[in-house]
This record gives C-alpha cells, structure tokens and sequence, in this order.
C-alpha cells in the first residue's frame, strides 16, 4: 500500500485534484464567492476590523467632543472677562455721577453761603431705632470735624456730630430724643427748639417746642436753624410745619415738622467745619 503512494498513478492523481482544486477556487472567485479558508479568516478578522473602525470614528468624534469643549470654555472666559468689564465700568459711572451730584450740591451750597468750610462725608453706618438715630461717618478730627459741628445736604439739616475720633466721627440726626437745634420760623421769625421726639421718629418726623400761645403757624410754614449763639449757622432749612399742637401742660405750643431731607435714607453729607460766625455772643438755645 505504501508503495502506492510513490507511484507515478498516485501523482497524476494528485497533479490532477491539485488543478482541479485550482479551477473550483478561481471559478468562485469569479463568481464572486469565497473558499471556506477564506470564509473562515473573514469570520476572525471582520470583527476586529469592525472594533478598530468603530474605535477611529469614535476617537474623531471625541477629538470634535474635546475641541468644541475647548472653545466653549475659552469664550465662557471672555464672557467673563467682558461682563466683569462691563459690571466696573457701570460703577465707575455710578461713581462718577454720585461725585458730579456731591460736587453740584458743593457747589450750590457754596454759592448759597461762601462763608461755610465744609468736608464731604460718607455715613458708613446708621443706628436709627427707638430713642437712637445715630450714624457713623467716615470723617474726623484729621479733616477738622468737631464736636457740635452741622450735618447738612443741599436740602437741609441732617444733625450735628456728638463724638469725633481721627478719621471717623458720630452724629444724631434730627429724629434723635436726644437733639435739640434752635429754630425759626421764617414767616413770622418766631424762634422755637426743634427736638427729636421718639413717638415722632416712627413716622420721620421730629417737632419744634416751646412756642408761645400767641405765635400764629400755618401748615407749611418752612423751619430753619436760627444761628443764635453762633454753634450752628443761621437759615439752613430744616422743614416744615405739618400740624400745630398745644402742650399738655397748656402754657405752649409745639409744631410738629416734617424734616426738609430724607433721614432714613441719606448716604452722603457736608460736616461744615466753619462759617462766619455772629459778634453777639449769645448762646444757642
């Protein structure tokens, strides 16, 4: 048997299914199907194809994923940047409009009274409750503020400082219990005391006493300071009579005023330091 498989028939035999094997093989590539040899490595190898190709698409995709997020970050920060820009050029200009409005009032009350020295002042924080109405400013003896020296606006009277450290100062406003300013009334030139008075405050109001019987008051007279003694100075307005009251104990009246500024709001001030003071050398009632 084995000698068979040397012979020459043997060979021919397999010279034979070798060409023939070789026509099936180029007969099915031309029509267009595959060897199982074939068949099989397409079997292993298309999946790995298929994950690699799936890989490649994916990378690109997060590489756009990737890009994009760049971009959106760097324009989120000129975002910022510009809204950041935006927001300090807005409080410069409310800064600028504050300090036009602070200089225009300086320059009307400098035009109104040329005598008056004063320092512009910030209330940096405010006590108003009960009895108190007190604020803190943000000047103090290093600008020349003292004790008793007038808070005023281009309205009118604020209060008057109480306690004066280096760079900061005290003061109560007209709404304080504690305050008392002399007083006219310039209609009719009655002089009066204007007080704060608690059960006032509640409502922004204070009140002018110790007013004779005789004095005749309308609603509306306008109230100043009277300049008596020269502590304060004469004729800054103070407010306005709302209603006239007699005291309890009869022997007068009082007035009850509506201040000339707003109190409960006021941020910024004038602490007139000095003036032109009277020669009489009365003192302020």
């Amino acid at each position: 048997m084995k000698d068979f498989f040397k012979t020459k028939t043997f060979i021919s035999i397999c010279i034979i299914a070798a060409l023939l094997l070789g026509m099936m093989v180029l007969s099915a590539a031309e029509r267009g199907r595959v060897t199982i040899f074939e068949d099989f490595v397409g079997i292993v190898v298309t999946p790995i194809q298929n994950i690699c190709a799936t890989i490649s698409s994916k990378s690109g995709d997060f590489g756009a994923i990737f890009t994009e997020h760049d971009k959106l970050k760097e324009e989120n920060e000129q975002l910022r940047y510009e809204l950041a820009a935006t927001a300090q050029e807005l409080r410069d200009a409310q800064a600028l409009t504050q300090e036009n409005e602070q200089l225009k009032q300086m320059l009307g009350i400098k035009e109104s009274h040329p005598d008056y020295v004063f320092e512009s002042a910030l209330i940096v924080a405010s006590e108003q409750n009960g009895y108190s109405h007190m604020l803190t400013l943000n000047k103090g003896s290093l600008s020349n503020v003292k004790k008793r020296d007038i808070l005023i606006t281009e309205q009118g009277v604020v209060g008057y400082v109480t306690e004066v450290g280096t760079t900061w100062c005290k003061a109560i406003t007209i709404l304080d219990s504690t305050c008392e300013i002399g007083a006219l009334i310039s209609r009719t030139r009655d002089i009066g005391v204007l007080e704060g008075d608690y059960t006032l405050a509640e409502s922004g109001e204070c009140k002018l006493s110790y007013l004779g019987n005789d004095v005749q008051l309308n609603s509306g007279d306008s109230i100043v300071t009277s300049g008596i003694g020269g502590v304060f100075p004469a004729d800054i307005p103070i407010g306005n009579v709302v209603e006239i009251k007699p005291e309890t104990h009869g022997i007068s009246q009082y007035a009850i005023v509506d201040p000339a500024v707003d109190i409960a709001n006021v941020k910024n001030v004038f602490i007139i330091t000095g003036f032109n003071k009277p020669e009489d050398g009365e003192q302020d009632v």
